[in-house]
């Protein structure tokens, strides 16, 4: 859920002190305490800095978030578990019509009361007004949100649970004047630990009545927000007293307090009544539909957390285009990844079976969260412009766009159809709010780099990968290679890399490594995430002539062109997104595309890789500069075994080892050795339980990741290295064998088919576990006596004058300035 008056935290010098205008009685009060009050807000100013306002705000609020999302999704789930479809189905619908009216009160009341606590000292008559303006819009508020909230009820629940609806609509918006007082005190600590008692308590009472039906969840709903209205008066009784008689009424009618957050209400109040309409609409017309409900759950409250950044820097946009684009920047940086996850979430284990189906909706409610968080990002920016014809034209066109897909994808596909239908609803309304608010988003030109002097360059490097990452693949080896090589020839270069558990920034023969994200790094997910979240920012911020983006899994390219502002070339070491596509159910090779059509210069590893890039974008210009071979893989020596090896991610999807592992039990009996299987990866688990179903524990051994020397040593004895992949831009490892001088057992898919030649091995029919088999008992470096052959083919593929090709490419593109498209 959208947290209740999204909190300020440390922005003061933007903002002016709240005052009535409408009322000629809050102007004398005004006078008679503007000395008092001056000297009072001086005080407060300068204690709030040193205690209000502490560094770990923003963490902890974060973290507060954080805990009150995951309970909240933790009450949906049970409910989805413990009641009936009927019941859940209703129970779903009124959560999401309680959301809208906390999302707009929460809008409307905190905002301008949290800056009235802060900017007026204890007891002052301006104080007051503003506590009595948020309590008296509170009640208001919360009547008219009741009444809309039951009679919209009504038309998927009985009469009872509608009035339980509506009452707890109430409750939920006298909440608000609570959240302000202190977020305005900077009590943030008691902010954070409320919020989550709140939906603790709320949690433990529908646990409790859960047995009386949808009604027992909404009961509880009331109940933890009542306790927060108990637990805030508390603070707010000093304050408020007993002044608030009918002398009070009188700040009702000051303009300036409504003009200050009525129109971010407003847009807020628009746009959850799009967020909660599906779940309506669902409840109304099929009574049975709780895997809706329950996927609806799970999809919609991150993006809106997200939101709520905005609104609360809602001043800070006024008349400011550089903080419009940052405010529509930042909110694509925490909800795309955020989409994007919950599109690839595997929803079926949490739901209850019955509703396991409902599973495959949940990428559809994502984009269709993403674009109603779209639509209230850019008309909050054109409200903060006062463009309010655009901002009407922006409501208006979603409300239509939005209300028709959800009626014609009922009409054509039922529940599927509304699922889809609003997710196509909401991406044209962002789009139509997007060009309606274009105009505000321009940003100035960065400045042009430098030229190059003394053919000396400075190149920024977007390399996803850091080759001392844990489980690192080639990609990165060839990055720091020929990266390594630029340093000694004179270049600067800097690699902005993930992060990973117990990185460091560092120089490595003179490469500057600087790890970026937000995240700990501890999955390959949260890596990409939070790489791709910080990445506009770090890459513009810093100085250079060239960016290079090195594409990486899952989606290739960040359409790096598009954001750096400089000259920009892409290295294509990964093209893969349909084959990720096809194995998350996600269409990422949509983003592949984009990416590749974002740019104009590009390096491709193979010469297929660079047909593949001119079929997408026929107006790029592709150079060919191949991986290359570390010089000690020629050098090393060891005594051959019989032993089959494999080296390499343990990832079965790409590196195909179910089908290695489905040959060797073929060819077992064939081959004297073992298959020594060597790295590590993300599904190590399932290729040990793989190798036990098939009966192949006694002649398989892992040996864990190798690297270096250790590595060249392993291929340099073995019988045969196996490279079984599905799909590859390169095949290093390939590479790497031949080098050592034993041969190659793969499948016959285009790059492999470059750099696998007659004489350096053999090649088997694509994926057939059969022929390979055959392979693995017929290719034995041992007695073929090609050890030199192979060493010469693999001689062509040096670092240090692929370096020079890859240099001569950057010089020209700096020259050219040819790589800038955005």
């Amino acid at each position: 859920m959208w947290p209740k008056g999204a909190p300020e935290v440390g922005r003061r010098g933007d903002r002016e002190p709240l005052r009535g205008s409408g009322s000629p009685d809050s102007r004398v009060r005004g006078r008679e305490h503007e000395d008092r009050a001056r000297s009072g807000r001086r005080n407060r100013v300068r204690r709030a800095g040193r205690a209000r306002f502490p560094g770990g705000a923003t963490a902890l609020l974060a973290a507060s978030s954080a805990v009150v999302g995951g309970l909240s999704y933790g009450c949906a789930l049970l409910m989805a578990h413990l009641l009936p479809p009927a019941e859940y189905t209703a129970f779903g619908a009124a959560q999401s019509l309680l959301t809208a009216v906390g999302v707009g009160i929460g809008a409307l009341v905190p905002l301008p009361l949290a800056r009235a606590v802060r900017e007026n000292p204890a007891g002052s008559d301006l104080r007051r007004d503003g506590i009595a303006f948020a309590v008296l819009v509170s009640v208001l508020a919360g009547v008219v949100g009741a009444v809309v909230a039951a009679v919209t009820a009504t038309t998927f629940a009985a009469p009872g649970t509608a009035l339980l609806v509506g009452a707890a609509a109430f409750a939920v918006a006298c909440t608000a004047p609570g959240w302000g007082w202190l977020q305005g005190e900077g009590r943030f600590h008691v902010y954070a630990g409320a919020s989550v008692a709140e939906v603790a308590l709320r949690l433990g009472c529908s646990l409790l009545l859960v047995g009386i039906g949808a009604g027992g969840p909404l009961v509880a709903y009331a109940l933890g927000a009542l306790a927060a209205v108990g637990f805030s008066t508390r603070y707010l009784r000093p304050d408020l007293g007993l002044r608030l008689g009918v002398r009070r009424l009188g700040v009702l009618r000051e303009a300036g307090r409504w003009r200050e957050t009525g129109g971010v209400a407003a847009v807020q109040l628009v746009v959850a009544g799009l967020l909660c309409a599906d779940s309506v609409l669902v409840a109304a017309l099929d009574a049975g539909a709780g895997g809706y409900q329950a996927v609806a759950a799970l999809a919609k409250a991150p993006v809106f957390v997200a939101t709520a950044a905005v609104v609360v820097n809602f001043p800070s946009l006024r008349g400011n285009s550089a903080a419009a684009g940052s405010a529509l920047r930042s909110f694509a940086r925490l909800a795309v990844p955020c989409a994007l996850l919950l599109a690839v979430l595997p929803a079926g284990p949490l739901l209850p079976e019955r509703y396991a189906a409902s599973a495959g909706l949940l990428p559809w409610l994502a984009l269709a969260c993403l674009g109603y968080g779209a639509v209230s990002v850019l008309a909050v920016v054109l409200l903060a412009a006062r463009w309010r014809a655009r901002v009407a034209l922006a409501l208006t066109g979603a409300a239509v766009l939005v209300g028709t897909g959800l009626a014609g994808g009922w009409h054509l596909a039922g529940t599927r159809g509304v699922a889809v239908g609003g997710a196509a609803g909401s991406a044209v309304a962002a789009l139509v709010a997007l060009l309606l608010a274009a105009p505000l988003l321009r940003r100035a030109p960065a400045p042009l780099p430098r030229p190059a002097r003394d053919g000396r360059i400075r190149l920024l490097h977007l390399g996803f990968e850091d080759p001392a990452a844990p489980g690192a693949g080639g990609g990165s080896v060839r990055t720091h290679e020929v990266n390594r090589r630029l340093v000694a020839r004179g270049h600067e270069v800097t690699v902005l890399t993930t992060r990973f558990p117990g990185c460091a920034d560092r120089t490595q023969d003179g490469v500057r490594y600087v790890h970026i994200g937000p995240f700990a790094g501890r999955t390959r997910l949260s890596r990409f995430l939070g790489y791709a979240m910080a990445l506009p920012r770090e890459a513009r911020r810093r100085d250079c002539d060239l960016v290079v983006e090195d594409f990486c899994a899952p989606v290739s390219s960040l359409a790096a062109p598009r954001w750096t502002g400089r000259p920009t070339i892409g290295v294509v070491q990964w093209l893969n997104a349909r084959e990720k596509a096809r194995e998350y159910r996600v269409p990422v090779h949509w983003v592949e595309r984009y990416g590749v059509r974002s740019h104009r210069r590009l390096v491709a590893v193979s010469r297929g890789i660079a047909e593949r890039l001119v079929a997408l974008n026929p107006d790029v210009l592709v150079r060919v500069v191949a991986n290359g071979v570390a010089q000690g893989a020629f050098e090393v020596t060891a005594p051959r075994s019989a032993d089959v090896v494999f080296v390499g991610r343990l990832e079965i999807a790409q590196k195909g080892l179910d089908l290695l592992l489905r040959s060797w039990a073929l060819a077992r009996h064939r081959v004297p050795g073992s298959l020594v299987l060597a790295g590590s990866g993300p599904d190590e688990a399932r290729v040990r339980a793989l190798v036990a179903e098939l009966g192949l524990a006694d002649r398989v051994r892992f040996v864990g990741w190798v690297s270096g020397e250790e590595k060249f040593r392993l291929m340099a004895g073995a019988r045969v290295v196996a490279v079984p992949s599905r799909y590859e831009t390169f095949g290093i490892v390939a590479l790497e064998a031949l080098a050592t001088g034993t041969p190659v057992a793969a499948f016959d898919i285009p790059c492999l088919r470059e750099i696998v030649p007659e004489q350096a091995g053999e090649l088997a029919p694509s994926f057939d576990v059969a022929a390979y088999a055959d392979v693995l008992a017929r290719v034995d470096g041992r007695c073929d006596g090609g050890d030199e052959a192979r060493k010469r083919f693999a001689g062509r593929y040096r670092w240090d004058g692929l370096a020079v090709e890859q240099e001569r490419v950057y010089l020209d593109a700096v020259a050219n300035g040819s790589g800038r498209t955005g």
